[in-house]
């Protein structure tokens, strides 16, 4: 056990390291950012990017799923080559689609402004370029080698948070240099990802049977991931039409500040699961239990200081202009927490033959999640909406369990 614990510990540094540490960066010059950034202009940064959320796993197309499914050393250029393949294929006729009716969704969420327009088609290329990325991140992620995962998000984002206040502060182009980021952003992390993982792209290893296997099981996952995603952005619309772009953008800040804290969540899941999915393998369902139950103790632990601390320097960072912030960032560490209890909740349904069960359950889940939020949407105060997304998590954690129990008893 304590070797397990050690090797999760291990796994979670370095996955961890660099995205916590750029995050805590990030945290740093934030309030100097929001010198120059009004709430409801934070507010149109914070649609853009949930908007950017929302659009990935239309160009991941699910594969990322399938290959940290069925990688394995041997055939792993094999992997790569038909999972690049994949993605090109399924997500170029999508990307043409939303150019084509861009102006009509920039008329809906940002009053069909040209410089949003642009902004939105930024976006839109970021999240493409942004799928190939996580080919190369889940290969790495396979291989168990957080050491590459950290080294690239390290240098990637100390490089774009340069050019952000280049943009910012010298070229003074205003808000639009955080949207320009996250394209660049995505652009540094491709880029060193190629640098440090060679891999053999070659049109001869395309295998039909083998693109069907990969689709078989990733395509299940996208109805999933873009529920979970457009219980967001439907929550963001609200906001903006029935209360006031600045409160999106304290929500956008609220989310920024507990940043370090979330990513801490995601990436322990990320180096979570390849341990979880060896050791389903090897029967070792004792020791998963165990280290499972210890990952919970420390989630409490580690929300609960994260707000007492957070509370008490918060004052000190920002200016007048964004102190409601503050009220809302118990509600959002509470959307981070349930979500770490999903990723415990599902252990077991990763050795499931049945992953179209996902979307189902994601849906079942999501629409009673939306059906609360109808009849209860103007009868309570906004920062409580905001714990609809941590509902959501909740129920899909337990509707997940009756699957995922037949593989592994958590309890």
């Amino acid at each position: 056990m304590s070797n397990l614990i050690t090797k999760f510990f291990k796994h979670s540094f370095f996955y961890s390291l660099s995205p916590v540490a750029s995050q805590i960066i990030r945290l740093i010059i934030l309030p100097i950012i929001m010198t120059v950034v009004t709430p409801s202009e934070y507010g149109l940064i914070t649609t853009l990017i949930v908007t950017y959320s929302f659009l990935i796993p239309f160009f991941s197309s699910g594969i990322d799923s399938s290959i940290l499914r069925f990688y394995n050393k041997k055939d792993e250029n094999l992997l790569f080559t038909n999972a690049v393949i994949l993605k090109v294929i399924l997500s170029i006729p999508f990307f043409f689609i939303l150019n084509y009716f861009s102006n009509s969704i920039v008329e809906y969420f940002f009053t069909g402004e040209e410089n949003y327009l642009f902004l939105f088609q930024i976006i839109i290329v970021a999240a493409f370029i942004e799928s190939q990325v996580m080919i190369r991140f889940t290969i790495i992620r396979a291989k168990e080698n957080p050491k590459i995962i950290a080294l690239v998000n390290f240098i990637s984002t100390v490089l774009s948070t340069i050019i952000l206040l280049y943009f910012l502060f010298i070229e003074k182009i205003g808000f639009s240099a955080l949207v320009y980021e996250i394209l660049i952003l995505s652009i540094f992390k491709l880029l060193l990802y190629i640098l440090f993982l060679k891999m053999k792209f070659s049109f001869k290893l395309f295998n039909k049977n083998f693109t069907i296997k990969l689709l078989k099981y990733g395509l299940p996952t996208i109805p999933h991931k873009l529920q979970v995603k457009g219980l967001e952005l439907v929550l963001i619309s609200f906001i903006n039409s029935n209360y006031s772009v600045s409160v999106t953008g304290f929500y956008g800040l609220a989310k920024k500040i507990i940043a370090p804290l979330n990513m801490l969540i995601e990436q322990g899941n990320k180096a979570l699961l390849p341990i979880k999915i060896n050791m389903l393998k090897e029967n070792k369902n004792d020791e998963l239990r165990k280290l499972l139950i210890t990952i919970i103790i420390m989630l409490i632990v580690a929300s609960s200081i994260y707000f007492f601390i957070l509370k008490f320097i918060f004052p000190f960072l920002f200016n007048s202009n964004f102190n409601e912030t503050i009220y809302y960032v118990p509600f959002i560490i509470t959307v981070s927490f349930f979500q770490g209890i999903y990723y415990i909740m599902n252990t077991g349904f990763e050795m499931s033959e049945k992953q179209y069960l996902l979307p189902i359950f994601t849906f079942i889940s999501a629409s009673i999640t939306l059906i609360i939020f109808i009849f209860s949407k103007n009868l309570i105060e906004v920062e409580y909406l905001m714990l609809l997304y941590a509902v959501f998590f909740a129920i899909q954690s337990f509707i997940i369990r009756i699957e995922a129990k037949k593989y592994f008893k958590l309890l």
